[in-house]
């Protein structure tokens, strides 16, 4: 797969996300400055629907999956295959101190929506930036 088709399903990606969590069908107040995605929704139906809407996504992420697999997934996830010199003291430090900060940024271990430090639109926003890079 080329990499304009996985920019192309990244940003497929967060602009439903977007959608998903943009506002929760509140109106902006100035002086409201709670966090959109922190803000649970008010009824189960709401939930519901926003899982569906997860399950969707992350049945499109399959598709790309298996390139993150091969070029994220040793940093970025649970499943790190490490090479051949990493029993090496110093280089084992290094590369565990890497894998520890490459995961609190964003892991695909548990597939979308990805956990990490960040706001799921700024997550997509920055794999965007990395694969134009």
């Amino acid at each position: 797969m080329k990499k304009g088709v996985v920019a192309t399903s990244l940003v497929m990606l967060a602009i439903t996300a977007t959608m998903l969590t943009a506002h929760g069908g509140k109106t902006h107040d100035e002086n409201d400055s709670t966090e959109v995605e922190a803000q649970v929704p008010s009824d189960s139906a709401q939930e519901a629907a926003r899982l569906e809407l997860f399950a969707s996504i992350n049945a499109s992420y399959q598709t790309i999956k298996p390139i993150l697999m091969r070029s994220c997934y040793d940093c970025h996830s649970n499943q790190t295959h490490f090479p051949w010199y990493y029993k090496i003291p110093g280089p084992k430090q290094l590369i565990d101190s890497d894998i520890k900060e490459a995961n609190t940024h964003v892991n695909f271990s548990n597939d979308f929506p990805f956990s990490g430090h960040g706001k799921l639109g700024e997550t997509l926003k920055a794999i965007r930036e990395e694969i134009d890079e």
